[in-house]
């Protein structure tokens, strides 16, 4: 993936009960080592707190999520699965 993407993201978000929460935002998406990705939201986004995984949709239709690692109030860090490409 070429990364830094800067534009819309549809995000669904999934808790550790298994709750969906979908949102669309403009963000900032940089992947600061292999594997591991930073995701700008909007200020202490409230469905990020708690949420254990992120399937992440660029507007160019490109996909990629993961496991979340580390919520802030304006953003996230999740890791892809070990193995996934």
């Amino acid at each position: 993936m070429s990364l830094p993407y800067r534009g819309l993201v549809d995000v669904l978000l999934i808790d550790a009960a298994g709750s969906e929460h979908q949102e669309r935002f403009p963000a900032i998406l940089n992947e600061t080592m292999p594997g591991l990705f930073e995701l700008s939201t909007p200020h202490k986004l409230p469905a990020a707190r708690g949420s254990h995984t992120i399937c992440v949709t660029l507007d160019d239709g490109r996909t990629l999520g993961g496991d979340v690692r580390h919520v802030s109030d304006y953003g996230l860090t999740f890791a892809r699965p070990r193995g996934a490409p």
